[in-house]
């Protein structure tokens, strides 16, 4: 996905599902956190972007790779990768039927692996998941205030 954001805290994505077990991506203070529960514990991979650098509110796009495989989760942004996160070998999967949620969780929802319940403020664009993309004008699931079909220049 790229996002081009207006606020340093917010949700990014976030899945829960009936058992606890859940994905979440989240911005706090700049930082980038991605989040998961397995079965076996918080698996967490982080991104902090370079000492002198104002990201994530630069006005520019930035790229996000989110990789989860098995129990190993990974975070790249435009290109640099940030430190891994891995879990335990027994659990590899998370079971996560319910709805992925862009930009925030719905009012009155709760998710477990979130820090923050900021909504995200700002465009998101080339989201993909498992190597398809994703059709925002078809989406449910937009919870802030988010351009998924344009950008206003900065």
């Amino acid at each position: 996905m790229s996002i081009k954001p207006r606020v340093t805290t917010a949700v990014l994505m976030s899945v829960q599902g009936a058992r606890g077990d859940y994905l979440s991506l989240e911005m706090v203070d700049g930082v980038l956190y991605l989040c998961c529960e397995n079965g076996g514990g918080q698996i967490v991979a982080t991104y902090v972007p370079p000492e002198g650098t104002f990201f994530p509110c630069d006005g520019n796009w930035h790229d996000i790779l989110v990789e989860k495989t098995k129990n190993l989760l990974t975070l790249t942004v435009d290109g640099e990768p940030g430190e891994p996160g891995l879990g335990s070998y027994n659990f590899p999967s998370a079971d996560t039927t319910a709805p992925l949620f862009f930009g925030g969780i719905p009012d009155g929802a709760s998710h477990t692996g979130l820090t923050t319940a900021e909504r995200f403020v700002g465009c998101i664009r080339d989201v993909m998941l498992r190597d398809d993309l994703v059709n925002f004008k078809e989406a449910e699931n937009i919870v802030g205030d988010i351009n998924v079909m344009s950008c206003p220049a900065t």
